[in-house]
């Protein structure tokens, strides 16, 4: 990311919520599906593959939206699930979201486990220039990340992915890293984790299983109550304590997967984020707490349409098969629904703080007087 289009954000994001110009998204979450062929205990996604697609955006309605100008001047576009690649049409889809919208990045999560899948996409990636970063879960090796991961052979095709990654990135360079999330099952796997990213030149981030999370069904209203921090497991204090230690010194050592400006934004981010859940779990502390920024420069779309604000504020602004992205954007209900977000009691959902932190400035305000209290 440019520091111009950076400070850009922030400025805009920061009048908006105050009132002074009209909000415009840098982030768009787009939810391609909601199957998924894995069983993984911390996600609340259909297992079947073959089921729970009934309703999704089609292709070409997914081109339609970012079609709209409200979505050329994109940061980031997330593409997430679900499992994205169990959506036969994603490299075509992809393709034609980036030569209409040109987002400065794509950003797309998967499970590894579809290589073939994975290879046709890289195939349109690189023959469209189409810059992307690729997020790929590794949660152990072998039985283990299968037993993680609810699926036996699951190791066997993410090894496939990452030496196709490999391959391709010889002939068109793109950022990739691991997402290694922690259970009880995989607690001590961290080392040789963190060695595959490094025999694959990835990044390498590690994540506590959170009980809440954008994959999960959020039983609570932040409108009335703030949504915590949680594991998704339960440990013994001691032991909690000593899992932090670990996520701590691997947000300290992290390998981007970016380069420059981007990569640094990306650790702090990490380390952000690992200070607000320990914060939470050990100190009863909501803090650090950025100032909500959904639908003011970031916001989610649903695999059925529903244009929501995030995962924890639940609530459609319009139906994207019924209406456009700046129909719904300018609507009378966005303005009701950024009220709600600006009462919003506050939660700690990653997916959903990083951009907040990010362009409400309050990552680089927390880093500042970190580094002045260290003095």
């Amino acid at each position: 990311m440019h520091p111009f289009n950076l400070t850009r954000g922030i400025f805009q994001t920061r009048l908006s919520r105050s009132g002074k110009v009209s909000p415009r998204p840098r982030l768009i979450a787009l939810e391609v599906t909601r199957r998924c062929n894995a069983r993984c205990r911390f996600c609340a996604f259909p297992s079947s593959p073959e089921r729970g697609g009934e309703g999704e955006l089609s292709r070409s309605e997914i081109e339609e939206i970012f079609r709209d100008p409200l979505s050329h001047r994109l940061d980031l576009l997330r593409i997430t699930g679900g499992e994205p690649l169990l959506r036969a049409d994603l490299p075509q889809m992809i393709s034609g979201i980036f030569l209409r919208a040109r987002p400065r990045l794509i950003y797309l999560t998967t499970n590894g486990t579809l290589p073939e899948a994975l290879a046709d996409l890289l195939t349109v990636v690189e023959k469209n220039r189409i810059r992307i970063f690729l997020q790929i879960s590794v949660d152990g090796e072998g039985e283990i990340h299968d037993r993680v991961r609810g699926v036996p052979g699951a190791f066997a095709q993410v090894i496939r992915s990452l030496e196709l990654i490999r391959q391709r990135r010889e002939r068109f360079p793109f950022p990739a890293g691991i997402n290694h999330t922690l259970t009880p099952e995989n607690l001590e796997w961290r080392d040789r984790v963190i060695s595959i990213a490094r025999e694959y030149d990835l990044g390498y981030r590690m994540v506590v299983a959170a009980r809440y999370n954008e994959n999960t069904q959020i039983d609570l209203d932040p409108r009335q109550k703030e949504i915590p921090f949680a594991p998704a497991f339960s440990l013994p204090r001691e032991e909690l304590a000593r899992v932090y230690r670990d996520v701590r010194a691997a947000a300290e050592q992290a390998l981007p997967p970016f380069p420059s400006l981007s990569a640094r934004i990306w650790g702090l981010g990490v380390k952000y984020l690992t200070a607000g859940e320990e914060n939470r779990i050990f100190r009863g502390q909501s803090h650090p707490q950025p100032k909500c920024s959904a639908f003011f420069s970031h916001f989610r779309i649903r695999a059925d349409g529903e244009m929501i604000p995030c995962s924890g504020l639940n609530q459609s602004g319009g139906n994207l098969k019924e209406n456009s992205l700046s129909g719904i954007w300018n609507s009378s209900r966005a303005r009701d629904l950024r009220q709600a977000v600006i009462n919003c009691r506050g939660c700690w959902i990653e997916c959903d703080i990083l951009p907040s932190a990010v362009y409400s400035g309050d990552l680089i305000i927390w880093r500042i007087k970190g580094a002045r209290s260290k003095r």
